[in-house]
């Protein structure tokens, strides 16, 4: 995808500029600059504003220009910049254009985009004030942001896009050079977008020995399970469209375990994916200045890792080294290699429970040995399959039945206390992990919604293991946050579950694309959910912890440390790992942990 600014990018507002600048000068009766020497300001970073006099007319200059900067008769002074339409033409077809502009006047915006021809261009249209609304959607996607000023580098950023500026806009190339943006160009021609083929993949068993290094529609004559993505992601892919799936879901994360991105596709007709954007430039590549690629770095609060998959560790042993531990096991990840696409209980029918007891601590000794030979903790998530993910497993109809709503429906910690034979086999393999002379592991379970539910599921694990595993809760709904005072003296640890926490919080489903620009786990009403939970931890000496995807966006791992929590867990890849904890080592010397609470801090009275 493609997100490109429009003054200074697209359009020439130089002479729009200077005119209202002048004709603003002339109701205040100020002598203007000229317009080379206007213009050299702009292009130098500097405000006109600095050179009005006098300065108690600063203020009045600023509100007569806002009123008049967007008026037709001023927009009309526009030009395309030379090459500018030729670059849509050329991309518009082959790749989604957002434009994201300062504009405040739509009706007037879209006009001029009328007026110039240029509409049909874009897919959507973004304005400033409507920006952190897109936010989040646009951070589950692989992103190009075009701009001519360091603000557009900046915003690229904080969308982990790979940031491209032109020098014949606003700023020169000198000024640019500042911001270190990823790439300068002097033309928009100058700018390619490499495509390629996508193989789109329609039968698993012959398919999958294609996939290695490519783009891979997902394309299966049934909804793709769980199972089916890990089979594509094993065989190591260079990006994988999925109809219908992988904004804020299990999809999405099982992908960014293995690094490797995942672009959900709305239109079911493959023949619409067939060329898009190979853009596959990750977080990892930007920014390097941040890094801590040999693990020299030390912060006091603690970075682990989600991991839910042994491969991951063949392909980077040094996340032993790098993490502080595994902050986010989940169980139902390692089941999809050892269960191969089966449901679980037609699994212990057809094979009985020894045997998937066997695998399944197998496949968990390959990940927990190696962070147990140098003392590091794992934290181990009890399963939180859904009902819609297990029909889509093989003979998963036998066993679920269809929910209208199967994100608030039978799943976490209500299923483990009510159909327990998948609890016992997850406590057996605890079991012999201790047989194993594993420690320091502890245990939570998911979708806590009331206090007995965690406090039953307390008394199981203590009266199995003693002392043995510590205890944890994830928090992910309302109820259970608002009611975290009454739990909170029985934990070791606590972990959230943001994506969850900001669904039911916002009421807004996490898997619907059309609410996916409203998704956004900084919103005022979830940090509040945050801060309660982050006091009661830090007063009562339980650690606090957040995983899943909102771990690696910086913005918010910010606001958490703010409020108090104890680190983070975040995505496997050793690069991604370094760059954060770059970011949290040079926060952490920069506050020196005197930050005051934000404006919502929670009143204990």
């Amino acid at each position: 995808m493609i997100i490109c600014d429009f003054d200074g990018t697209i359009i020439d507002p130089s002479e729009r500029l200077y005119k209202v600048y002048s004709n603003c000068c002339s109701l205040l009766k100020i002598k203007p600059l000229s317009q080379k020497r206007f213009i050299n300001l702009k292009r130098s970073g500097k405000s006109e504003v600095e050179f009005i006099s006098p300065v108690k007319a600063r203020e009045k200059y600023r509100k007569i220009f806002k009123e008049k900067i967007e008026e037709k008769k001023y927009l009309r002074l526009d030009r395309i910049y030379q090459y500018a339409k030729d670059f849509l033409e050329d991309n518009y077809k082959k790749n989604e254009i957002f434009l994201m502009t300062n504009r405040q006047n739509r009706k007037n915006l879209f006009w001029q985009l009328d007026y110039l021809e240029i509409r049909k261009f874009f897919q959507k249209i973004i304005l400033a004030k409507e920006a952190n609304k897109s936010l989040q959607f646009l951070k589950s996607r692989h992103l190009y942001f075009i701009g001519d000023t360091e603000l557009d580098i900046k915003l690229g950023r904080k969308l982990s896009a790979f940031t491209i500026a032109v020098d014949y806009g606003l700023r020169t190339r000198r000024y640019l050079k500042n911001f270190k943006p990823d790439k300068i160009v002097s033309f928009l021609k100058d700018i390619k977008f490499p495509t390629e083929d996508v193989f789109i993949l329609k039968t698993l068993n012959k398919g999958l020995q294609q996939v290695r290094d490519r783009t891979v529609f997902i394309d299966l004559s049934k909804e793709p399970s769980l199972y089916d993505l890990f089979r594509v992601l094993r065989k190591q892919p260079k990006m994988v469209l999925i109809n219908g799936k992988g904004f804020v879901d299990h999809y999405a994360v099982l992908a960014s375990e293995f690094g490797i991105p995942l672009i959900p596709v709305l239109k079911k007709d493959s023949q619409s994916v067939l060329k898009v954007s190979s853009h596959t430039i990750p977080i990892k590549n930007s920014h390097v200045m941040d890094q801590d690629s040999q693990g020299q770095l030390k912060t006091a609060s603690k970075l682990k890792i989600n991991l839910g998959n042994s491969e991951i560790l063949k392909k980077y042993p040094e996340l032993v080294e790098l993490s502080d531990g595994i902050g986010f096991l989940r169980t139902e990840f390692i089941l999809l290699s050892v269960l191969e696409g089966l449901h679980p209980q037609y699994f212990i029918d057809k094979f009985g429970k020894k045997t998937l007891i066997k695998k399944f601590t197998v496949e968990m000794l390959k990940i927990v040995s190696k962070f147990d030979k140098k003392n590091k903790p794992v934290w181990i998530r009890t399963n939180d399959f859904s009902t819609d993910e297990l029909r889509l497993f093989k003979y998963g109809n036998r066993f679920e039945k269809t929910e209208p709503n199967p994100a608030l429906g039978f799943r976490g910690i209500r299923r483990t206390l009510d159909e327990k034979f998948l609890l016992e086999v997850e406590l057996s393999v605890f079991d012999n992990l201790i047989k194993n002379g594993i420690k320091n592991l502890g245990v939570f379970p998911p979708m806590v919604r009331f206090p007995d539910e965690f406090i039953s599921f307390e008394k199981i694990i203590k009266e199995r293991f003693k002392h043995k595993l510590k205890i944890g809760l994830m928090v992910e709904t309302p109820a259970i946050a608002l009611a975290f005072h009454n739990i909170v003296k029985k934990l070791d640890f606590m972990i959230f579950g943001s994506n969850d926490l900001t669904q039911f919080t916002l009421a807004l489903d996490r898997q619907n694309p059309n609410l996916a620009k409203y998704f956004d786990g900084r919103n005022e009403s979830v940090m509040f959910l945050f801060n309660i939970v982050i006091d009661l931890c830090n007063k009562f000496n339980v650690e606090s912890f957040i995983g899943g995807q909102a771990a690696n966006d910086w913005e918010t791992a910010k606001l958490l440390l703010k409020l108090g929590i104890s680190g983070l867990s975040v995505s496997p890849d050793p690069s991604s790992f370094s760059r954060m904890r770059g970011l949290i080592y040079k926060w952490e010397n920069k506050h020196s942990f005197s930050v005051s609470k934000p404006s919502f801090s929670v009143n204990k009275k």
